[in-house]
């Protein structure tokens, strides 16, 4: 199908506000809707994304002409009119070598930003989709290079993404929620709130629905995401993790049942307690709360279930021992798969919440662990060639681009990374 050369510009338009982090949901949501035409849209969107790429290749050139090039670009791609030009910026010497000020990172994100538009633009400009020929660009993946061919994959960390499943048959894209709500179940309203948070209401206060149903929200790999449930408690879902609840709460309990990880606010405004279920092979771990704000991470391949409190009073029932825990404010309490239970007092319990302030926290983490979690946040598969053992130290953000964080990890072990396609080789 054949754009229009209006549809073109503004195409180009919204693509450099995503990459500038100025779009809004509704403008994710059209982004969205045209890679979902096809293949080759979804990808050439993934390519155009990845500026840490683009800002590599950029800083392999010395003194490349920035403002020569731009000008030459505005003049063919008027809506790059809206993107800061690219200035000049001295660079300092020291020891008589030449270093990069901070400023150079602008220029060349710039400069990214102009290719990545000049590029969309062309791509778009043709009557019908096709294939974008193969690039013979060399990706850097620290040690390790490797031709990003037509099937690359370019990894992003963790976005807004949630689906809720509807009367388990319709699955609803937490993006396409009006703001102003819209109904659920009967008087069960839900409605966005900003980009990151999924709002459930009931509209007549007092009342719930007629039919209490299970409700099921789902973030996948490389998303996360807020949810405010029926009472008003908060959660915040990290990748790879759904919720399960009852649109309307007893009087006697109010449940979830979690797989993956989750930080929970629970709210006082209700006096029934709050119950986390996380299912385990032959029974159910029950994590109690009242007003009360902890961590679960429960994900199955990781073997083991730990429970973190941040404030109030806990208690976790664990059926295969037979005991009820009440874990304290500050403590962490881990349950094993093979029937083991530990009671933690970590240094600081900041630590295990760290994700939900966008860092990832690793202390004497074995590398299993925290390549698991890598692969969650940036949508990889991992895969092992052989396990290297040796435990990770280290704090960096969890926007940081997927090669920095394997190159922070190399600094500390002997360990090698390989990336072929989606999938991370993990190799001594």
């Amino acid at each position: 199908m054949t754009m229009s050369e209006k549809e073109r510009g503004r195409l180009v338009t919204l693509i450099i506000k995503r990459i500038k982090g100025r779009t809004d949901a509704a403008e994710d949501g059209r982004l969205e809707a045209w890679a979902a035409l096809s293949t080759d849209n979804r990808r050439m969107l993934n390519e155009l994304l990845d500026t840490d790429t683009l800002i590599r290749q950029l800083l392999q050139y010395e003194k490349p002409d920035l403002t020569a090039a731009w000008q030459k670009l505005t003049l063919k791609i008027p809506a790059l009119a809206s993107v800061p030009r690219p200035g000049a910026a001295a660079s300092p010497i020291i020891n008589g070598k030449v270093h990069r000020s901070r400023s150079w990172w602008g220029i060349a994100a710039a400069a990214a930003v102009a290719v990545v538009a000049g590029g969309v633009y062309l791509y778009i400009h043709r009557d019908t989709p096709a294939v974008a020929p193969p690039r013979d660009v060399a990706r850097e993946t620290n040690n390790h290079q490797e031709k990003a061919g037509p099937t690359a994959y370019f990894f992003q960390p963790a976005s807004y993404k949630l689906t809720v499943a509807v009367r388990d048959v319709t699955t609803l894209d937490a993006a396409s929620v009006p703001k102003k709500g819209m109904s659920l179940y009967g008087d069960l309203f839900i409605r966005r709130q900003g980009q990151d948070t999924l709002v459930y209401e009931h509209l007549l206060a007092g009342q719930a629905p007629s039919r209490p149903t299970v409700n099921t929200v789902s973030t996948p790999k490389g998303g996360w995401y807020n949810v405010v449930l029926p009472d008003g408690s908060k959660v915040r879902l990290n990748a790879a993790s759904s919720l399960d609840f009852m649109t309307t709460f007893g009087p006697r309990e109010r449940t979830v049942t979690l797989q993956g990880e989750a930080y929970f606010e629970v709210t006082h405004a209700q006096p029934a307690p709050f119950i986390v279920k996380v299912k385990r092979a032959g029974d159910t771990v029950k994590i109690s709360a009242e007003g009360t704000t902890f961590n679960v991470k429960a994900y199955k391949d990781d073997g083991y279930i730990k429970t973190s409190l941040v404030d109030g009073r806990l208690q976790v029932a664990d059926p295969r021992q037979r005991v009820v825990a009440r874990i304290h404010p500050g403590e962490e309490y881990l349950q094993y798969e093979n029937g083991i239970n530990r009671r933690l007092m970590p240094d600081d319990i900041q630590a295990a919440i760290a994700w939900k302030n966008g860092r990832f926290n690793f202390s004497e983490a074995p590398l299993q662990d925290v390549m698991r979690q890598i692969g969650r946040w940036y949508d990889a598969d991992i895969e092992f060639r052989d396990k290297p053992e040796m435990k990770v130290n280290m704090e960096v953000s969890r926007k940081d681009p997927l090669a920095e964080v394997l190159k922070s990890i190399q600094t500390i072990g002997p360990v090698h990374f390989d990336i072929k396609g989606k999938k991370i080789i993990v190799s001594r």
